[in-house]
């Protein structure tokens, strides 16, 4: 959680990304915002200045949870 605050203040710029972690292919972030939110919608993007830029990949990080688990027990 240290690291990841820590990465989260060097960004710069006008948008407050939080990494939730990195992986080979990107890292998955969410936006925080001023607003009080119930959810807060996950982004995956290997160059994280994108992220605000697109569409949220998951609604929230329990939906994003539920589709990995569910695509890992496809492939099993």
């Amino acid at each position: 959680m240290e690291e990841a605050i820590s990465i989260a203040q060097d960004w710069k710029g006008s948008f407050h990304l939080f990494p939730l972690f990195m992986v080979e292919d990107g890292g998955y972030f969410f936006v925080g915002t001023q607003e009080k939110c119930q959810t807060a919608p996950i982004y995956c993007n290997d160059i994280p200045e994108e992220v605000v830029e697109r569409e949220p990949n998951y609604p929230s990080l329990t939906s994003m949870v539920q589709e990995l688990v569910e695509e890992l027990r496809s492939r099993s």
